[in-house]
C-alpha cells in the first residue's frame, strides 16, 4: 500500500513537472559594413565594401565582355563534365574594389558538402591547382615548367579551405589572377566516371583594412570580422566539435558542434567557416538595436541533412538577453544567449546567412542564486538529440504510440532551476505562488497537442490534450487548471529541479501557431500583485 501511494505521488509530481517544463521550453560586437556577390554554383562572399568579381577563359578578351558573377543567370566559373587525364581549365579573375574604403581580401575554394569517395578513390586527388597573382599567358599544358604559375596543391586540399589569393585593395583599385585546374596525366582507369561530389564555391572574403583614418588614427576598424576557418577530424559515431577563431588565432568567433548523424559517410574531417555576409534580411530591427549578418558554411554533411547542428556565436558579454534575437534568412529562429560568456546558441540543419540582433548598450544584472532578494530564474537549453526521433516511452500516460497518434517531439528542451532547495526556501519569493500562464494565438482542437517528458525511472511519459479545446488568445494558468492547491516557488524547485521535456502536434494542426508562456509569481497575500519574470515563445513552423 505504501509503495502504491509513493508511486501515485511520484506520478502526480511527474505530471506537474512535465507541464511546468513544457511551458518553460516554449520560452526560452560586431557591426561593420558588408557586401557580397554570388556566382551560381560558386560563391563569392565579401565582408566589407562593394566588391566585384569578373572572369574569362580568354586572356585577350576585352574586359567589358568578361563574365560578372552577379549577373542574372551567370555561369559557374568552372563547369565541365568530361574531365580526362591532361584536361586543363584556365580562368582569369578580376577582383575590383568599387567602394570608397580600403579592404583586405582572401579567396578560397570550399566544398558545399562531402567529397565523392569511391572505394578510397577521389577524383579531386588527381586535379592540381595552379595560381598566378596576375593575368599570365598559359600557352600549353606543361604547367610545371611555366615559371609564371605556382602549383598550390590538389583540389582535395583546397576544397577543405586552403587559401588561394590573399591581398589588399585600396578604393577603386583592381587585382588580376590566373587560376588553373589540371587533371594529372598519370590518373589511371580507377578515376573513370567519378565526380568530385557536390558543387564547390569560389569564395571571396573581404574586410575593412586599417587604412582610412578617423580623428585619432587608422585603427578604428581593426576589429572588423574577417573570417574564421577551422576543421576537425571525424571519429565514426562521435560528434565533431569545431572551435572557429579569427585569422589572428586569438579571438574565438564561435563553435560549431556537428552530431554524428549529420556527417556524410566516409568523411575524414568536417570544415566550418564563419564570415561576414552582406545579405540584407527583410526584418525590422528594433530602434536602438544593432545587427550583424554572418555567413556560416559547414562541409562534410550528408546531402539534404535534417539533423540540427549547434552553433555558438560570440556577440559580447553582459548584454540584456531580452534584446538578443537570431534570424535565418528572414525568419526568426529560437536561440539562447548567456550574458556570462557572451555567446548566442542556436541550432540549424541548413546554413548560409544568419542575422543577430542585439542592443550593445543594454545592461544585464548577473543572477546570484545566493541572493535571497533576487527574482527566481531558470535555465532552458535546446535538446535536439530528442527531437524527431522514436523515443522509448514508459507505461504511463494518456496515449499509446500504437494507436496511430504522433509520438515524436518536434522540439525538446532541458529545464534547470538555478537555485537549490536551501537557496529557494531562503528566497524572498519562496512562498509566493508560482504558475505558468499559457496563451496560444490559434484555436486548439481536440487531440492536437502532444507533450512528452523524461522523468527518471518512469522514463518518457506522454500526453495528448484529449478532448480539451482552447480558444485563441485565452490566458490559461497551467498549474491552476490541473491542481486544487497552488504551488509555491520553493515547491517547484523541490519537485522539479532538472527535467527534459518536449512538444509536438498531430497532423501539423498547429502550423503557424505561436505559444506565449509567462512564468508568473503572485503574492499570496495580494493576488493583484504579480510579476511575469520570464516571457517565452515557441512557434510551430
Amino acid at each position: 500500500m505504501n509503495n502504491n501511494k509513493t508511486t501515485k505521488r511520484a506520478l502526480c509530481t511527474s505530471i506537474v513537472a512535465l507541464l511546468i517544463c513544457f511551458t518553460m521550453l516554449i520560452g526560452t560586437t560586431y557591426a561593420w559594413f558588408t557586401d557580397s556577390v554570388t556566382s551560381s554554383g560558386n560563391k563569392i562572399q565579401s565582408g566589407t565594401l562593394d566588391v566585384q568579381l569578373t572572369w574569362t577563359d580568354d586572356a585577350a578578351a576585352a574586359e567589358d565582355t568578361w563574365n560578372d558573377v552577379e549577373a542574372d543567370n551567370a555561369d559557374p566559373i568552372f563547369d565541365y563534365e568530361l574531365w580526362e587525364p591532361g584536361y586543363t581549365a584556365v580562368r582569369y579573375l578580376k577582383v575590383k574594389n568599387n567602394g570608397t574604403l580600403a579592404l583586405k581580401y582572401k579567396v578560397q575554394i570550399i566544398t558545399n558538402g562531402s567529397l565523392a569517395d569511391t572505394n578510397g578513390v577521389k577524383l579531386s586527388d588527381v586535379i592540381d591547382v595552379y595560381y598566378a597573382p596576375s593575368k599570365v599567358d598559359v600557352p600549353d599544358r606543361d604547367l610545371d615548367n611555366n615559371t609564371n604559375l605556382t602549383k598550390l596543391g590538389t583540389l582535395t586540399q583546397f576544397l577543405t579551405g586552403g587559401a588561394v589569393i590573399n591581398d589588399e585593395l585600396l578604393a577603386t583599385e583592381s587585382d588580376y589572377a590566373t587560376l588553373v585546374l589540371q587533371m594529372q596525366e598519370s590518373a589511371g582507369n580507377e578515376y573513370q566516371g567519378l565526380t568530385v561530389g557536390t558543387s564547390f564555391d569560389i569564395m571571396l572574403f573581404a574586410a575593412q583594412l586599417t587604412y582610412e583614418e578617423d580623428s585619432f588614427d587608422e585603427t578604428y576598424d581593426e576589429d572588423a570580422i574577417f573570417e574564421g576557418t577551422a576543421s576537425a577530424p571525424v571519429v565514426p559515431g562521435q560528434p565533431v566539435e569545431i572551435p572557429v577563431y579569427d585569422e589572428s588565432g586569438r579571438s574565438k568567433i564561435g563553435t560549431v558542434l556537428v552530431p554524428a548523424d549529420a556527417i556524410a559517410d566516409g568523411t575524414a574531417e568536417v570544415n566550418a567557416i564563419i564570415r561576414n555576409s552582406a545579405y540584407t534580411p527583410n526584418i525590422n530591427i528594433a530602434a536602438g538595436n544593432e545587427s550583424v549578418t554572418v555567413d556560416i558554411t559547414v562541409s562534410g554533411l550528408k546531402e539534404g541533412n535534417t539533423t540540427p547542428i549547434k552553433v555558438e556565436f560570440f556577440i559580447g558579454e553582459g548584454l540584456d538577453p531580452n534584446t538578443v534575437k537570431v534570424y535565418h534568412y528572414d525568419d526568426e529562429i529560437q536561440a539562447t544567449y548567456d550574458p556570462a560568456d557572451g555567446y548566442v546558441i542556436f541550432y540549424s540543419a541548413t546554413f548560409s546567412p544568419f542575422t543577430l540582433e542585439y542592443d550593445k548598450e543594454s545592461e544585464w544584472n548577473p543572477y546570484d542564486p545566493n541572493d535571497s532578494t533576487a527574482m527566481p530564474q531558470a535555465k532552458v537549453e535546446r535538446s535536439p538529440e530528442y527531437e524527431n526521433v522514436d523515443l522509448e516511452w514508459g507505461q504511463y500516460g494518456s496515449w499509446s504510440p500504437t494507436a496511430g497518434l504522433d509520438s515524436q517531439l518536434e522540439a525538446a528542451y532541458t529545464f534547470s532551476c538555478l537555485q537549490n532547495l536551501e537557496q529557494a526556501e531562503a528566497n524572498k519569493y519562496a512562498e509566493w505562488f508560482c504558475d505558468f500562464v499559457v496563451v496560444l494565438d490559434k484555436d486548439l482542437g481536440e487531440n492536437e497537442i502532444f507533450l512528452g517528458g523524461n522523468y527518471g525511472s518512469f522514463g518518457w511519459i506522454g500526453f495528448h490534450n484529449g478532448d480539451l479545446t482552447l480558444e485563441a488568445n485565452t490566458e490559461i494558468p497551467l498549474l491552476g487548471s490541473v491542481t486544487s492547491n497552488p504551488w509555491t516557488y520553493a515547491e517547484i524547485v523541490q519537485n522539479v529541479g532538472t527535467f527534459i521535456c518536449g512538444v509536438g502536434h498531430v497532423g501539423d494542426a498547429l502550423d503557424g501557431a505561436t505559444f506565449t508562456v509567462m512564468l508568473r509569481l503572485t503574492n499570496p497575500e495580494n493576488e493583484a500583485e504579480f510579476y511575469n519574470v520570464a516571457t517565452i515563445n515557441y512557434s510551430f513552423e
